[in-house]
Order: C-alpha cells, then sequence, then structure tokens
C-alpha cells in the first residue's frame, strides 16, 4: 500500500538482502522506515500520551493523543510485515498479514474485555466491519471513478470480488445468528447455552477464514505473487524483535486509551456504542482506508477492494472469534449479540457491498 507518492509501503531498496542479522543493514532499513511516510510525524504523540496518563492529565487528553499514537504504529507494523512477508514468500507474507494486519484492532478489543468493557469491546470490531464496507468501499467506488470518463466503467476482476463479499455475508450472517436467537428465545435461551452457541460459532467463523485463506494463497497464488524487484528491507531478526517492540507500544498505547474511555464518556457527549463504532475504528483502520481510497483513485482497483473487503473479512472471520474464544479461556464471557436492528444493518451492509461490488 502506498500513502506518499514516493515508494512503496515496503521501502523497496537495491541493495542487497540481508540475511538472519546485518546491523548496518538493519540501522539503514529502520531509518528508511521512519522517514517511508509523514505518517510518522504522529509518534511524537506517542510519549505524550503516555504522559497524560502517568501524569493524571484529563481523560480527554490522554484518550486523543493514544488514538493518534496508534495510526502510526498501525502503519509502522504493516510496513514490517510486508517486508517480513518478502522474506518468505505469498503463503507465509498471507499468514503474517493475517496474525499483525488487525493487530491494533484485536488488542484494544481484548483490553476492552479485561476491563469489563463488552460494549466497547465487540462495537469496536463491529464498527470495523462496517467503516470497510460502507465508508471505505464507497470511497473507492467514487474516487476510482472520478477520473473516468462519461463512457468509462471501474474495471476489476470479478471473481476476487465475489469471492471477498460471499465470505463477508456468509460471515455477517453467522455474526448476527446469536443475536437473532436470543431475541427470539429471549430468557428462555438459558445463559450456559448462550455462551456454547456463540463459542460454537466462534469456531465457525474461523474454519471459514482457515478455508479464506487456503483458497487465496494455494489455489489461487498467481494473484498474491510477490514482485521479483522487491527485496526485504529488516534482517530477519531486526524485523521480528521490530514487530514484538512495537507490539508492546501498540499494547501500552491501547491499555492508556481504553482505561479513560470511562472518563471520556462521563465527561463529554459521547456514549461507549459511538467511541467503539466510530472512533476507534478510524484510527486502527485509518492507515489501511487511506491507502484502499489511494489505490482505488490510481485505477488499482482489484488493490484496493482487497484492502478494504479483506480487511473486513479478516475481522469478521477471524479478529472477533479470537475475542469471543479470549472470554471464555479468560472466564470473562462475552458473546456476539447485539441490538437485532445492528445486525440486520450488518447483514444489509454486506448485501449493499455485494450488489455494488458485483
Amino acid at each position: 500500500m502506498e500513502i506518499d507518492g514516493g515508494e512503496s509501503s515496503s521501502v523497496r531498496h537495491s541493495r542487497d538482502t540481508a540475511g538472519w542479522f546485518a546491523a548496518r543493514q538493519d540501522i539503514g532499513g529502520c531509518r528508511d522506515l521512519l522517514l517511508s511516510s509523514k505518517i510518522n510525524l504522529l509518534l511524537f504523540s506517542l510519549p505524550f500520551g503516555w504522559a497524560s496518563h502517568i501524569a493524571h492529565w484529563p481523560d480527554t487528553a490522554t484518550f486523543t493523543l493514544n488514538l493518534v499514537a496508534l495510526i502510526p504504529l498501525a502503519w509502522l507494523l504493516g510496513l514490517i510485515t510486508e517486508d517480513l512477508g518478502l522474506r518468505f514468500g505469498p503463503v507465509a507474507g498471507g499468514i503474517l498479514n493475517a496474525t499483525f494486519g488487525n493487530c491494533p484492532e484485536l488488542i484494544l478489543s481484548l483490553i476492552a474485555l479485561i476491563r469489563d468493557l463488552h460494549v466497547i469491546a465487540i462495537t469496536s470490531l463491529l464498527g470495523s466491519i462496517l467503516s470497510n464496507l460502507l465508508l471505505v468501499l464507497g470511497c473507492c467506488f467514487f474516487f476510482g471513478s472520478i477520473r473516468l470518463g462519461r463512457d468509462q466503467h471501474l474495471t476489476y476482476k470479478i471473481q476476487l470480488a465475489s469471492t471477498l463479499t460471499t465470505v463477508m455475508l456468509a460471515a455477517t450472517i453467522l455474526l448476527a445468528m446469536p443475536s437473532f436467537i436470543f431475541e427470539v428465545y429471549g430468557n428462555t435461551f438459558l445463559i450456559q447455552d448462550r455462551l456454547v452457541f456463540n463459542y460454537v460459532t466462534a469456531l465457525l467463523l474461523i474454519g471459514m477464514y482457515g478455508v479464506f485463506l487456503v483458497y487465496s494463497l494455494w489455489t489461487h497464488t498467481a494473484e498474491s505473487a510477490v514482485e521479483e524487484d522487491t527485496t526485504p528491507t529488516l534482517s530477519i531478526f531486526s524485523a521480528v524483535v521490530a514487530l514484538m517492540a512495537i507490539t508492546v507500544l501498540v499494547t501500552v498505547s491501547s491499555e492508556f486509551l481504553v482505561g479513560a474511555i470511562k472518563g471520556l464518556v462521563a465527561n463529554t457527549n459521547l456514549s461507549q456504542p459511538l467511541v467503539g463504532l466510530i472512533l476507534l475504528p478510524i484510527a486502527s483502520n485509518a492507515v489501511d482506508h487511506m491507502s484502499a481510497v489511494i489505490l482505488a483513485a490510481r485505477s488499482k482497483t482489484d488493490l484496493a477492494f482487497g484492502c478494504s473487503l479483506g480487511s473486513a473479512v479478516q475481522v469478521a472471520t477471524l479478529v472477533v472469534p479470537i475475542l469471543v474464544l479470549a472470554g471464555w479461556a479468560t472466564s470473562k464471557p462475552i458473546t456476539m449479540e447485539v441490538d437485532v436492528s445492528f445486525a440486520l444493518f450488518l447483514i444489509f451492509a454486506a448485501i449493499l457491498a455485494s450488489r455494488e461490488a458485483l
């Protein structure tokens, strides 16, 4: 993905590929990654976000500063994941992207779960799905068409769009099923049975993601082939250390951010569902959203659709189930149940995305 008009997000280099460890090259590689985009200027908010928590600044300031800090951290996490994936090919690269691509969202939701903010935990992930299906995809259509003539149309691979939208529609139906079941049976549906139903649904969603991953990476490897002129920027050791370090930074900032939510809600007119549905998805997905729109504006429609729809599929079939199963493992049970009107809205969003893409 590209944000600035210069180098691509993986910061391509003509120098020789580093091996397991190359100190001099890694220093230069880290410098290039930090200078790869103006987005990284937002890293200056990171120390202020931590200081605001330690010094007990107003919760609004702590929330805002740490929210802004997550944007460049997500950007760097994506760069390093992509860089490491170049070394191992498209299959391993796809698995790495699956693991770390939505890491900030997952960490945010898990911390919210630990702090018993269940509404924030589940709505932040559902809000991410909706923003990708409606806001980002709509912007892709708009900016992708703006340069076209009156008789021209957007062109993209119909098989790619069909696969992504079909998986997305099936995933949203599964996500909505616990809400529909509870709406029909109400209190006659025992809480233990409801939890078991949610756990089984989560396992089915993970299985769906596994099938989708196999289909995408093994059955259609040609669509995800790595360009021949790309070489990794960092050595394996440095890339892994950088991933671990950034994950720690994301975790700490997310902890401070989530800790400030109750104060933010108490001191402002914002509600927890609004924070979860709007603010958190925008911050954790800001880079991917910008990338998809820019790719569409540059007539790279397939990549734009893969970015927006692929991210929504990943959250629905992997991140949400992980959150539900993590609640079970930590004795903090959380379900996918939301208001039935919102569940229907989620399905209608998937139907609309499918209709527009096909």
